[in-house]
């Protein structure tokens, strides 16, 4: 099953990022992280009533290495490595989430660790046995929770066959666990989740907890938030409920 989100102002986002000295992922994730903590509170999940903020929930994050080739055969070939992530879907704070976020991301883009992994992967595996590198592909997704990608689209509209496109998404099929795909074009941001719903009951009001995460991070920062973020996030009255909880932590 797939998710569509609503889509939302990429400006809000950054807006929020220049508030917090973050980058514009880490606001996305964070919100992500906060979405997961609120689905989980919702079902009541045992795990997480057990472990708290000790919970371990990773995911694999898509970190992307510019391409430098000009050659047009080659030019959208962009390498990327997957990088394992705690979202510290535990914490209940929205400030000390996305400060948890923050300082995971970075430590990892200041390591050796995407560079040495790119270089396993692009020359090492090639020489691997089919079984031996179908098992480590195996382990490695099987030991995480969910696959995010996010990727930067055109900043302005395109044409195809002359015709502007007005939106655009992209979407992940037929993984070993869930995938949150997000997109940036034409100045607003996709997102879509892609799970089985059948492992992942209720998948839908995903969305309405990520828009209460952008809503609460706004807030945070004092950033103004856009209508429809308000209107999908206080649908319901699942917002109402979340708020109350986001305010007895402070």
């Amino acid at each position: 099953m797939v998710v569509v989100f609503d889509s939302f102002p990429q400006s809000f986002v950054k807006a929020i990022k220049d508030k917090a000295g973050v980058s514009l992922n880490d606001v996305l994730v964070s919100a992500l992280s906060q979405a997961i903590h609120e689905y989980c509170t919702h079902h009541k999940c045992p795990i997480l009533e057990e472990h708290g903020e000790m919970l371990q929930s990773r995911a694999l994050m898509v970190y992307g290495f510019p391409n430098r080739n000009d050659s047009k055969d080659t030019v959208i070939r962009n390498g990327w490595v997957p990088l394992s992530l705690n979202l510290g879907v535990g914490i209940t704070s929205t400030a000390a989430r996305l400060k948890h976020v923050f300082k995971q991301t970075s430590e990892l883009k200041n390591s050796p660790i995407p560079h040495c992994q790119l270089w396993f992967q692009n020359v090492v595996c090639p020489w691997l046995p089919t079984s031996a590198f179908q098992k480590a592909v195996y382990d490695i997704y099987s030991r995480h929770n969910l696959t995010c990608t996010n990727v930067p689209g055109p900043a302005k509209k395109v044409l195809v066959a002359g015709k502007p496109v007005v939106n655009c998404r992209f979407n992940v099929d037929g993984h070993v666990h869930p995938v949150v795909s997000i997109l940036s074009y034409n100045g607003q941001i996709n997102v879509l989740f892609t799970a089985d719903s059948k492992s992942i009951p209720d998948m839908r009001i995903l969305e309405r907890f990520y828009m209460c995460a952008l809503k609460a991070l706004g807030e945070e920062m004092g950033v103004e938030v856009p209508r429809n973020i308000n209107r999908l996030a206080e649908h319901d009255d699942l917002y109402y409920s979340y708020t109350l909880k986001r305010n007895s932590t402070h």
